[in-house]
Parts: structure tokens; C-alpha cells; sequence
């Protein structure tokens, strides 16, 4: 058995931003005439966030080797916004090596005073799901998983959203308060011990029961109202369906207010059906809505029987 190198802070992840700017420039090759385009970086603004973020151990072929899909779980592409920017500031949200489990961080940067660095705080969330080590033996029972990565949004009333740690798991989803003034624990939620945020965590919408089998949560966030959606895939891959939520700018809540059917009706409306691939693809969306609350998705349909993708667009 592998054992977690990050018991032993063996392993190390570092967060880091970059502020920079691109500088592209035309040249000519002198031997065919013809343009290219060269890019180069220029004033890069960089700075470390965390040195101690989780890196998972390294496939080693078994069951209990280590990470089936790759060490890295923190700014990876289905991680849709590792870093975020509201206003004048900046966020950011990963996993941390703390201790015995691994732990949600937060940060955040005013953009109008980048000389004073990021505040952070843990949310003490924890990554179950995609953790190798049973939180109740210890033992090593299923590979890691970098799948179960964070997704963040701010809606437009300033509160900050988290889903996080599914790859075919329950839903995790917990929201912060509007009316925060602290970057802390206690100021964006409310709360303070391991105990109350773990009560703060919905694993259901609009009163109906617990949603399963969720992937991929990503949000968007109209920049001209503040209006915001969440699209999920609900089942497994080549067949799974792409679903949307609506988060409720007057109550504050996040709620599917349409359902057009589908093979998974069993939710009680609590996400509204953008597109059913059938009972042997998946869905896979990548769009964000604009200033006319339009949320355009350019999506990909997975089908398992013969292993290829197919490219599909919906509005």
C-alpha cells in the first residue's frame, strides 16, 4: 500500500498567481517571406499563496496506489475557476495539507493593493470523497481523485458559493453571507467550529432529497445583474445528464425553478434540465452567461459504446 505523502509533508504543492502582461510580437522569416506571431511575457507579478497545498501521491498501478487521474487537484482545467475576480478583489479556493485530512482554503486579494498580499483562512470543509484514506481507520481503501476538485462563484450580492469533492458523489454545496465584512470563517459564514460549517453544507435543493451522483459543478455569474447559475453533470460518464440551477438574488438561495424531464426526474425540480444526452452519453458544459442572462454552453457528448466525443452547442 502507498501511503499518502502528504502525512509526512514529504510532498509539497505550491498556490501561486500571476499578474502579467503579453507582449506579442510580428516577425518576418527572411526565408519564405512569411509572418509569424512570437509571444513573450512581460511584468510578470507573481506570488506564492500556499506552499503546503494537497499534492496527491503518484499512480503506482493498484488500487491503493496513489492518484488514478494525475498528483494534481488544486487549478486543474475541470477546477473552471481556481481564481476569481469580483469587484476589486481577487479569490482563490484549494486544498491544503492540514494535519490528518485535507482542509478547504480560502483567499482573497484587493487588486487595488496587491503590495499587501493574500488573507486566507481554512473553512475547515474537509476532502472526503476524493481522499484515498478511510477519516475513520486510516486505512487506504480506493485510489485519490483529482475529479473532486473546489468550484467557486460570487453572486452578485457579494456572497461567495463552494461545491466541491464529487466525482459521482453527493452534492456538496455551502454559501456565505451576503452581508460579510470580514474575511475570516466567522464573517463569510457565520460560524466558527469543524461542527457548524460541516451543518452549513446542503447535500439537497429545494427541499427534496439528497442529490446524488455529481460531477463537475461550475457557476456563473451575470456581470452586468449579478444574476447566477450552476450547471452540473448528474450521473456517471457516457451517461449522464447536464443540469442547471438558479440562485435566487432576493431569497438567497440556490433553486431549480424549471424542469423540462429527463432520466433523472427523481430530483423534485431541484435542478432545471438543460439537455438529456440519452442514456449512454454524458454531458459536459462550458459556458458562461453574458449581460443578457444567456448562458451559452458549448458542450461535448461522451458516448461509452464507442469511446468518442462528439461536439454539440445549445443556448
Amino acid at each position: 500500500m502507498q501511503l499518502p505523502q502528504r502525512r509526512s509533508l514529504s510532498v509539497r504543492s505550491t498556490i501561486f498567481t500571476a499578474a502579467c502582461c503579453l507582449l506579442s510580437v510580428l516577425n518576418t522569416d527572411s526565408a519564405n517571406g512569411q509572418n509569424s506571431l512570437s509571444v513573450t511575457l512581460a511584468n510578470p507579478n507573481s506570488s506564492s499563496i500556499d506552499d503546503d497545498a494537497l499534492l496527491m501521491p503518484a499512480w503506482s498501478g493498484s488500487a491503493s496506489g496513489g492518484s488514478l487521474f494525475g498528483r494534481g487537484i488544486n487549478g486543474v482545467a475541470h477546477q473552471s475557476t481556481p481564481l476569481l475576480t469580483h469587484g476589486d478583489f481577487q479569490y482563490s479556493a484549494w486544498y491544503r495539507n492540514t494535519g490528518d485530512q485535507e482542509c478547504i482554503i480560502l483567499g482573497r486579494r484587493n487588486l487595488n493593493d496587491l503590495a499587501s498580499g493574500w488573507s486566507t483562512f481554512n473553512t475547515r470543509l474537509e476532502f472526503i470523497h476524493g481522499d484515498a484514506i478511510d477519516p475513520e481507520s486510516g486505512a487506504q481503501t480506493q485510489p485519490w481523485d483529482n475529479h473532486n476538485a473546489i468550484n467557486m462563484g460570487i453572486s452578485g450580492d457579494g456572497r461567495v458559493h463552494l461545491s466541491f469533492d464529487h466525482h459521482g458523489n453527493q452534492f456538496n454545496y455551502v454559501q456565505g453571507d451576503a452581508t460579510a465584512t470580514t474575511w475570516s470563517r466567522t464573517g463569510v459564514f457565520g460560524v466558527n467550529s469543524k461542527a457548524a460549517m460541516q451543518a452549513l453544507t446542503q447535500n439537497s435543493l429545494d427541499g427534496g432529497p439528497p442529490v446524488e451522483a455529481v460531477t463537475y459543478p461550475r457557476f456563473s455569474t451575470n456581470p452586468t445583474t449579478g444574476e447566477m447559475v450552476m450547471t452540473v453533470r448528474l450521473g456517471e460518464s457516457g451517461a449522464g445528464d447536464l443540469f442547471i440551477a438558479n440562485y435566487d438574488l432576493t431569497t438567497g438561495t440556490l433553486i431549480g425553478d424549471i424542469n423540462l424531464g429527463g432520466s433523472l426526474d427523481v430530483l423534485n425540480d431541484a435542478f432545471a434540465l438543460v439537455g438529456s444526452l440519452g442514456t449512454s452519453s454524458g454531458g459536459y458544459a462550458n459556458g458562461d452567461l453574458d449581460a443578457n442572462s444567456i448562458i451559452d454552453v458549448l458542450g461535448d457528448a461522451f458516448t461509452l459504446i464507442s469511446n468518442l466525443g462528439q461536439s454539440i452547442g445549445s443556448q
